[in-house]
């Protein structure tokens, strides 16, 4: 499991769903650069490697994301 955190400006928790939208932008989001193609390609790119992506957010706080991949069990012995 991977999770990037940040201090910035969080997500209402009623748009949290926007962000996985491709060209989905948050209230709050709309003033700041960016395509809103970022987690949805990364969202994309994790499920078809069998993983999952979440995101959990705090307004005026700051969100987390989270990557989570299987694992492969030990080598075969050869």
């Amino acid at each position: 499991m991977l999770e990037i955190a940040d201090t910035g400006r969080g997500i209402a928790p009623e748009e949290l769903d926007l962000v996985w939208e491709e060209l989905g932008r948050a209230q709050e989001a709309r003033s700041v650069e960016g395509s809103g193609l970022g987690l949805p390609m990364v969202r994309a790119i994790i499920e078809r490697h069998g993983g999952r992506a979440g995101l959990d957010s705090w307004l005026g706080e700051g969100s987390t994301v989270t990557l989570t991949l299987p694992t492969q069990g030990p080598p075969a012995n050869r």
